[in-house]
């Protein structure tokens, strides 16, 4: 009998306060007490992507890398220090390559002016970028600074 008096007052003990606050180790937290049961239904506002689906894309990205046609509706290369040409005007939805092959020039987002985090090719390639809105999307090359835009009409 004494045994048993003794062990819930040794687990109490074990139990008590260290002295160092309210803190939650979180591997002494089980999962199914903070998501929500598994019969619940499924929300889907809730759910950050399709799990089949294709990755997120910045909602504000208009600029984006496609197969290069046969004949884009404008190509700028780099003469020297300089984007040739340095400002195109295109249409909605146009293609521009970029062909920054054999040089060490690249293209960024001019973050100084509205542009499109699309708008990249990295130094040395070349890759054509569909523009599917309007407006003039600037671009630097990162280790120079010159500067080229697109204008889409």
């Amino acid at each position: 009998m004494r045994l048993f008096a003794i062990l819930p007052l040794s687990l109490l003990l074990a139990c008590g306060d260290d002295g160092g606050g309210s803190s939650i180790d979180a591997k002494q937290i089980d999962a199914k007490q903070i998501d929500a049961p598994s019969d619940a239904p499924i929300d889907g506002g809730m759910v950050d992507a399709p799990i089949d689906g294709p990755p997120m894309i910045d909602a504000l990205q208009t600029v984006f890398t496609v197969t290069c046609p046969n004949t884009p509706d404008a190509t700028i290369v780099t003469s020297g220090s300089n984007y040739s040409p340095n400002a195109v005007t295109i249409s909605q939805n146009g293609i521009v390559k970029f062909d920054m092959s054999g040089t060490n020039h690249d293209v960024v987002p001019l973050t100084t002016m509205a542009t499109d985090p699309g708008l990249q090719v990295g130094l040395g390639e070349s890759e054509c970028l569909q523009f599917t809105a309007t407006g003039t999307f600037n671009f630097k090359c990162g280790p120079h600074s010159f500067t080229g835009s697109v204008t889409v009409q």
